[in-house]
C-alpha cells in the first residue's frame, strides 16, 4: 500500500500549481517575462508571480519550501493519520509551497526532538542553489541540517537533454503529483491545503463526481486535510481534521498540527 501526501500553498489553485500560471512569471520591477519559465529550476527562484487578488503579497517560489513541506508531511504520517506499518510510502509536496513560518516552526521542533540532520529525496530541487546566500535564516538552516553527502540534485541548468521540454523532462523524472491517484498501486491518498479553494483540489485529483454540498459544509474555508481511500476503483473522500500550524504554550512540541 502506498502513501501519497500533497502540500498547497495558501490561495493556491491547481491551475497556479500545475497549470500555465505556474509558469507566467514576473521580473523584479513588475514585468511579464515574454518567454516561458519554470518556476521550479533554481535558476528561475529569483524570479516573482504577479500578486493575485486575495495575496497581501506573492513570496518567491522557495525549494527550501519543498523540502519542510516534506518534513510535515512526513510528521502527519508520525501523527497516525495513515497506519504506520506499510510496505510503501511516498510523500510528495507541492513545487509551489512558499511559508517561511512553517519552516522555522519545523526547525524548531526538529531541534527539540534532536533531529540535526535530514534526507533530502531526489526530485527536489537542491536549495543550496535556491537560497540567496545573504539570507541569514537560510543560512542558518543549511548549517544545522545539511544534506546526504550522495544526494545529487535532479532540477539543475544541466538537467534537460538536448531538445528536450519540461514536460518530457517531468515525464522522464515523474516529478511532484501528475500520477499522484493515477498510480494504480495507490490505496491511500491526503491532500492537506491551506486553499480555499478546496473542491478544486480534490476534483482534479479525483477524477470522480463529489458531493460538493457535504464538502462545503464540513470544509469552512480553512486549513483542511482531505483523506480518501480506494474501494472497488473508487476513491471516497472526506474531511478528517482541520489543521493547527501553531502552539506557542505547548513547550514539548511547538509546532501543533492536530485539534
Amino acid at each position: 500500500m502506498v502513501q501519497k501526501i500533497v502540500t498547497f500553498r495558501n490561495f493556491e489553485t491547481v491551475e497556479d500549481a500545475f497549470g500555465k500560471k505556474w509558469r507566467s512569471l514576473y521580473d523584479q520591477k513588475g514585468y511579464r517575462l515574454e518567454m516561458e519559465k519554470d518556476a521550479n529550476l533554481p535558476d528561475q527562484v529569483s524570479l516573482i508571480r504577479k500578486p493575485g487578488p486575495n495575496d497581501r503579497y506573492e513570496s518567491p517560489l522557495s525549494c527550501l519550501g519543498q523540502i519542510f513541506a516534506r518534513i510535515a508531511a512526513r510528521r502527519l504520517c508520525e501523527l497516525g493519520i495513515l497506519k504506520p506499518k506499510m510496505t510503501n510510502q511516498v510523500v510528495y509536496s507541492c513545487p509551489c509551497l512558499a511559508c517561511l513560518q512553517m519552516s522555522c516552526a519545523l526547525q524548531r521542533t526538529l531541534l527539540l526532538h534532536k533531529i540535526r540532520k535530514i534526507k533530502v529525496e531526489p526530485g527536489l530541487a537542491d536549495f543550496r542553489y535556491a537560497i540567496d546566500i545573504t539570507d541569514n535564516r537560510a543560512e542558518e538552516i543549511r548549517k544545522v541540517f545539511g544534506t546526504e553527502s550522495d544526494y545529487q540534485s535532479v532540477i539543475s541548468k544541466e538537467s534537460l537533454k538536448m531538445n528536450e521540454t519540461l514536460d518530457d523532462f517531468r515525464e522522464r523524472h515523474k516529478l511532484v503529483m501528475d500520477s499522484i491517484i493515477a498510480d494504480e498501486t495507490a490505496m491511500t491518498a491526503i491532500v492537506v491545503t491551506h486553499s480555499p479553494n478546496v473542491i478544486a483540489h480534490i476534483h482534479y485529483f479525483s477524477k470522480e463526481p463529489l458531493n460538493e454540498t457535504i464538502l462545503r459544509e464540513n470544509i469552512k474555508f480553512s486549513n483542511n486535510v482531505i483523506f480518501s481511500r480506494k474501494k472497488d476503483d473508487i476513491w471516497k473522500w472526506r474531511v478528517v481534521q482541520q489543521l493547527k500550524l501553531s502552539n506557542p504554550k505547548n513547550e514539548k512540541f511547538p509546532l501543533h498540527l492536530w485539534d
